[in-house]
């Protein structure tokens, strides 16, 4: 029995050996088929090795116990292993820290070297250790130029010997190291008379002497407005005025000929903008004024309810001056009131009004009448100008011309709102008047006058002829009746000319008007054509692809720049209108 119960124990002893067998040789394949994986896996996540590394100083100057952090950058950016050690060649003149920050001890010199990990690249910072009170002082500025009398705008750049200081200036005469109007940067545009104050600081180091520049006197300058502006501020274009009346009045007060200069926004005004001899207006100015695009929008709006308004007002000018660039909503005024967009007065040649859009007091059906430019015993040159809107309770005039007034009218796009009573698209009234009328579009669009439907109208005296009337076209929407006039003439000679049904287009010859005496030897306008607006209900007047207008107008680039009001370059044959559609 004990030899049976022997053998029994050993044979379960050998048993389990047995099994202890197969589970080691399924372990070993186990772990071996990890191994296998992990092998193949760190095969597919290949490094990125380093190429290169750079630091952001190739030398600093530091006093006694002053630091600087210097910035490492390791390439390619997707490197896998960016890790990077830093020494100093004397750690007794300058010691760095394991994240590139830069100590000075001592007076004199040392390099740090930043090395990466992976490949060895190294790169290196000289650094100079000076004695705070041995040369501590940061070198005082200079300037580029000095004061002095100039006709126009100057640049003036400010320097500092010292590597790697801060200019801080003013041009208010006040001190730039405590002003509010103190500003920072090296370059300075001196558009005004001003003196320019300026020092320069650095960390470390004892701020620089104030330096101060002549007086500057500027003959022909420029004043800046921003919506961002105020009206105490000094007007240049780190603190520009607020309205565009500031603007003007200051700089009629320091130049006889000027510029204003602004910027996109939406001034509202509650009185007229009065203009100024030899200063001209240019908005469509970016908010920091380094670029002129019409998409910046510069939109003036009358807010006035009451009285007649001229929302721009020029009066008795004697002295060249430009309007251009801005879009001008004429005053909503009462029923016994007119609204005006721009009214020109006894100014005789010396205003241009260029590259506009004005909305001559639109859906104000209580105004007598709404005007978009308004000239009276004046000459102006008006071109690349789109006027528009009006619903006046009499009438509603895009140009109105009188008392012996020649203006020249260019490539504008001429579009009359509804009337209750009369809408004309220019008229002239009173004494003789003379325009000289080139690539213009002149378009009703609306039907809902009881009286004229006149799109030009010669009314009210004596003698009223174009000096040249040349490529303009024609448009009057039709109405029920299919009655209106392309030109009305109030008197009997000659007669009036007009366009029954609007299905009729010609081109007429001077021989049809043989009392009127013309410098073009044909009457070459288009009449009754619809120039195929982009989208009128929307006041988009740019033309479509197929519009009549486009390359039918005249080369006026002698007269006039050879741009349209977007910008576009104009080529010959031009486009009718203040677009140009190549």
């Amino acid at each position: 029995m004990e030899r049976n119960s022997n053998y029994r124990s050993s044979n379960k002893n050998n048993r389990f050996e047995h099994i202890h067998i197969p589970y080691l040789i399924v372990g070993y394949i186990i772990l071996f088929v990890v191994l296998t994986t992990c092998q193949k896996l760190e095969s597919l996540l290949e490094d990125v090795p380093v190429t290169g590394v750079s630091l952001n100083k190739s030398e600093t100057t530091l006093t006694i116990g002053g630091t600087e952090q210097l910035v490492v950058t390791v390439t390619p950016q997707d490197a896998t292993n960016k890790r990077v050690s830093w020494s100093s060649t004397d750690s007794t003149v300058a010691t760095v820290s394991s994240l590139g920050l830069v100590t000075g001890v001592k007076e004199g010199t040392a390099t740090i070297t930043v090395t990466t990990e992976d490949g060895g690249f190294k790169a290196t910072c000289k650094v100079t250790v000076i004695a705070a009170t041995q040369g501590g002082v940061v070198t005082t500025p200079t300037f580029s130029k000095q004061g002095g009398t100039y006709a126009e705008s100057q640049t003036v750049t400010i320097q500092c010997a010292t590597s790697g200081a801060t200019i801080k200036y003013t041009t208010d005469c006040s001190d730039p190291k405590t002003s509010p109007t103190a500003v920072v940067g090296n370059t300075v545009l001196v558009s005004m008379p001003l003196t320019i104050k300026a020092y320069a600081y650095k960390s470390g180091m004892e701020d620089s002497a104030v330096a101060t520049s002549s007086p500057f006197t500027i003959t022909s300058g420029i004043v800046f407005v921003s919506t961002i502006g105020n009206d105490s501020n000094q007007g240049t274009k780190d603190h520009p005025k607020q309205t565009i009346q500031a603007g003007i009045d200051l700089a009629a007060s320091l130049f006889s000929t000027g510029e204003i200069r602004v910027a996109k926004g939406i001034y509202q005004v509650y009185s007229g903008i009065v203009l100024k001899s030899g200063i001209s207006v240019y908005g469509s100015f970016s908010n920091d004024f380094s670029t002129r695009s019409s998409s910046n929008i510069t939109r003036i709006i009358d807010k006035r309810t009451s009285g007649t308004s001229y929302t721009v007002f020029a009066n008795n000018i004697n002295r060249n001056l430009v309007f251009d660039g801005f879009i001008v909503e004429g005053a909503f005024v009462n029923s016994s009131n007119n609204t005006i967009c721009f009214y020109i007065i006894g100014s005789g040649t010396h205003v241009i009004i260029s590259n506009n859009i004005m909305k001559s007091g639109w859906s104000n059906q209580e105004a007598t009448s709404s005007y978009g430019i308004y000239i009276d015993s004046s000459s102006p040159i008006i071109y690349n100008n789109v006027l528009y809107g009006g619903s006046a309770r009499n009438g509603n005039i895009k140009i109105w011309i009188s008392n012996g007034s020649h203006p020249k009218i260019y490539n504008n796009t001429l579009v009359s709102g509804p009337a209750t009573y009369w809408q004309w698209v220019i008229a002239l009234y009173g004494l003789e008047c003379h325009p000289t009328l080139k690539n213009n579009l002149l378009v009703e669009l609306s039907s809902t006058s009881t009286y004229y439907q006149s799109l030009y109208h010669m009314a009210y005296g004596s003698s009223h002829y174009p000096y040249a009337y040349t490529t303009n076209l024609f448009y009057v929407y039709p109405d029920a009746t299919g009655n209106g006039s392309y030109i009305y003439y109030n008197n009997d000679d000659p007669k009036n000319l007009n366009i029954n049904n609007y299905e009729y287009q010609a081109v007429y010859t001077c021989s049809d008007f043989q009392s009127l005496t013309y410098d073009d030897p044909a009457w070459r306008n288009l009449v009754n054509v619809d120039p195929l607006f982009v989208n009128a209900a929307t006041y988009d007047y740019r033309l479509q692809a197929n519009s009549p207008a486009k390359d039918k107008g005249t080369d006026l680039s002698a007269e006039i720049p050879a741009f349209d009001r977007d910008g576009n370059p104009r080529t010959p044959p031009w486009s009718i209108g203040a677009y140009e559609r190549d």
